[in-house]
């Protein structure tokens, strides 16, 4: 294929106060493996989301914050990279702002998806663009060394953080979809140059180079800011909007029981110490956290005490949610989360799951 190094397009106007800007930048969940249980629908994995997502505090999905490594508004949509402990900043284009809000606007207002495998996919355009700084007779070898070795770990982060931080929720059953029917190919031989570019608003603490000296980090900068210099001179070539496709309603459910079981797991991780133990099970609490301090709640503790939740889950609702229409949505999800607890009962809430206490967990020390 060639690449048009010169080729540009007028951007649509767009209003910057719309909420489109701020929302399309940022990919925020993670994923837990299948559970084999009754179910009348295809099961998807339980999503864990980092940093948390929830409708159960009417928190936006997709909005910059301090714990995804996104410091801009919509006016300034600079992006902090860190390489070996070494800050570099990188400035985002407008026009691959443009792209990445139309990217935005297609997958959450539209209900649409990428077509997946990509005529062109991420790793096509990071060889194409490795190539055109590499084929040259002139180029030094060094920078040609670096330059490989700065796309072979954006490569490298695309594959391993695809599912984790870089898919909006109606994406993910299309993942599984994929990842079914090619399990041996890395995604950046499936996925395209839309998704590729998501990678550079949540690129955080990903590179390791072999030298952090002043002019190495200059170095990495130049190959980085020019490559997404690069993706503007062929962005009519990477950045189609015919790559969309109308998606089928199940892909928009499959988003909203996402996020509805998200902000379930939420409020467990964060109100099972407080709301949900019994007084005898508090020493056992301070035991299993001194055992595994950095492991969710959730992933510890078992269907019991997820129960246990629902008893004043009302009451959060309430307080959280001031749409009526939003509300209802999340009911209407939440009831039926609780049939499919019912249908699974006798997997779920088997009695061989206690075990005799010792005399020392009757009173919290």
């Amino acid at each position: 294929m060639t690449i048009d190094n010169n080729s540009d397009e007028n951007n649509a106007n767009r209003n910057k106060s719309s909420g489109v800007y701020a929302n399309a930048n940022s990919m925020n969940s993670n994923a837990m493996p299948y559970v084999q249980i009754e179910s009348e629908v295809p099961l998807l994995p339980f999503p864990r989301m980092t940093p948390p997502v929830s409708l159960l505090n009417a928190a936006t999905n997709l909005m910059p914050n301090a714990n995804n490594g996104l410091h801009y508004g919509t006016e300034n949509l600079d992006a902090d990279w860190f390489f070996t402990e070494v800050e570099i900043k990188i400035k985002m284009p407008e026009e691959l702002k443009e792209r990445l809000a139309d990217d935005w606007e297609a997958i959450n207002e539209q209900s649409k998806l990428l077509n997946i495998p990509s005529r062109i996919t991420a790793q096509d355009v990071v060889d194409q663009y490795v190539a055109s700084k590499t084929s040259r007779k002139s180029v030094c070898p060094a920078n040609a060394a670096i330059v490989t070795e700065v796309m072979t770990s954006v490569v490298q982060y695309f594959n391993g953080m695809l599912y984790a931080n870089l898919l909006y929720n109606s994406e993910k059953r299309q993942y599984f979809e994929i990842l079914q029917k090619h399990p041996n190919i890395p995604f950046s031989q499936l996925y395209g140059a839309f998704h590729l570019l998501r990678v550079f608003m949540n690129l955080n603490s990903v590179f390791i180079l072999s030298g952090a000296d002043e002019n190495h980090k200059q170095t990495v900068i130049k190959y980085l800011q020019d490559f997404l210099k690069f993706l503007v001179r062929n962005k009519t070539i990477y950045f189609r909007m015919s790559n969309f496709i109308k998606a089928s309603p199940q892909y928009a459910n499959a988003a909203i029981v996402a996020e509805v079981m998200t902000g379930v797991i939420e409020y467990f991780n964060g109100m099972l110490g407080a709301n949900l133990l019994y007084d005898s099970e508090r020493r056992q609490y301070i035991e299993v956290l001194q055992k595994h301090p950095n492991i969710p709640v959730s992933q510890l503790y078992g269907a019991f005490h997820l129960l246990r939740l629902f008893k004043n889950l009302n009451s959060v609702i309430t307080l959280s949610v001031a749409d009526a229409e939003h509300m209802q949505t999340i009911l209407k999800y939440l009831q039926d989360f609780l049939k499919f607890v019912v249908r699974n009962k006798t997997i779920y809430f088997r009695m061989s799951n206690f075990i005799k206490a010792r005399p020392q967990y009757e009173f919290l020390l």
